[in-house]
């Protein structure tokens, strides 16, 4: 019998062991801060999802220490972090713990140190390491653009010319092995390169490169990635809405009857201006209150329609009362409402422009009607 209950023990303390080992529980990221030079500093720390910002508030205690955990489970992306009357810094919040500090008065991303930040060493990394390359290239560029050298000294520029060859090569390498990596740092910095290609491709125009970079993000590409990265995602919905959006619903083409109008017969029986948007987006706020200051001359002409992106019916209340159309919709469903999913908005705000028989004239982020 006692043999029995030896057993039984040992099995119990197994098990209990397995459990410690694999907890049960999401990871709830932390951050710990150590600024010594910032006694009782208060500010904020911000993360991210899509177009919204949310804050925590922190106070650092008298040796300018702090310990703030994120009401988020399992959250990878970007943050920042605001002192007050000493600076910000962004940085990686993607481990259990991101211990940080700095004995510097005024804070940056320059002064801020990590204590065994995997993420955030690799970032730096990453950074550092790409900018050097392409410091490189724009020296042996310049020497090879030199007239003289061309002229005087064919062995120098022979070797320019080489050593350019290698460092394409490191670059199209360093590039390569990005998708390759665990790191959340890997991701943003592929990111922060798909913007660059966006923006070439704007800026020449190269218009048949404009589709396949569509292509790249209705393939999935980088999407939560992307919801996490604060200022990233800002850009990308600001400027290039259309790109963001994985299923673009084309110009021309009919728009989808919107769910939850008291008339669906006669949604289009003028041409009307649909807005999808969300309160804490800063832009959005901006172009409501376009809409607003022009309803006047625009109700007579336009049906105004606004769709929020809240999931807080209650909050979506307390601000409709705030707004002068009566065609105003929330289904409480965020960016997954069927309208959002149905007219392909990911980003806010999205400004849609449909004709009398329902055809979409203009899509973009911002209000353009010409009266």
């Amino acid at each position: 019998m006692e043999s029995e209950k030896v057993k039984l023990r040992c099995r119990l303390a197994v098990l209990l062991f397995l459990l410690a080992s694999f907890p049960l529980s999401a990871r709830v990221p932390v951050v710990e801060m150590d600024f010594p030079a910032l006694p009782a500093r208060a500010g904020w720390l911000y993360y991210f999802e899509g177009s919204r910002a949310d804050s925590l508030p922190v106070l650092l205690d008298g040796q300018g220490r702090g310990r703030i955990s994120l009401p988020v489970e399992d959250y990878k992306g970007m943050a920042y972090l605001h002192l007050q009357d000493a600076g910000g810094a962004e940085f990686v919040l993607a481990e259990d713990v991101v211990k940080m500090g700095t004995v510097e008065s005024q804070f940056n991303t320059q002064a801020l140190r990590f204590d065994h930040s995997k993420e955030n060493e690799r970032i730096a990394y990453l950074f550092g390491r790409r900018g050097n390359l392409l410091q490189t290239l724009e020296w042996i560029n310049s020497g090879l653009e030199n007239d003289e050298l061309q002229i005087t000294n064919y062995k120098l520029r022979g070797a320019l010319q080489s050593e350019k060859i290698a460092v394409e090569r490191a670059l199209r390498a360093f590039d390569d092995s990005l998708s390759t990596s665990p790191f959340y740092a890997d991701r943003f910095m592929e990111l922060n390169l798909f913007m660059g290609e966006i923006y070439g491709a704007i800026q020449q125009p190269d218009t048949a490169k404009l589709p396949a970079l569509r292509a790249k993000i209705a393939g999935g590409w980088n999407a939560e990635a992307l919801y996490r990265s604060g200022q990233l995602w800002n850009e990308m919905a600001r400027y290039y809405p259309d790109i963001l959006a994985a299923r673009n619903t084309p110009v021309s083409s009919t728009a989808p009857a919107l769910t939850g109008l008291d008339n669906d017969e006669t949604t289009y029986g003028k041409p009307a201006i649909v807005i999808f948007y969300d309160e804490d987006c800063s832009h959005c706020r901006e172009e409501i209150a376009a809409l607003v200051k022009q309803y006047d001359v625009l109700k007579d002409t336009y049906r105004i329609i606004s769709v929020s992106s809240d999931t807080n019916i209650e909050r979506f209340r307390v601000f409709a009362p705030l707004y002068p159309w009566p065609d105003q919709l929330c289904d409480g469903q965020g960016d997954e409402g069927i309208n959002f999913r149905n007219y392909s908005v990911v980003a806010t705000p999205t400004i849609f422009v449909i004709d009398a028989a329902g055809k979409i004239q203009s899509r973009s982020n911002k209000l353009t009607i010409n009266q």
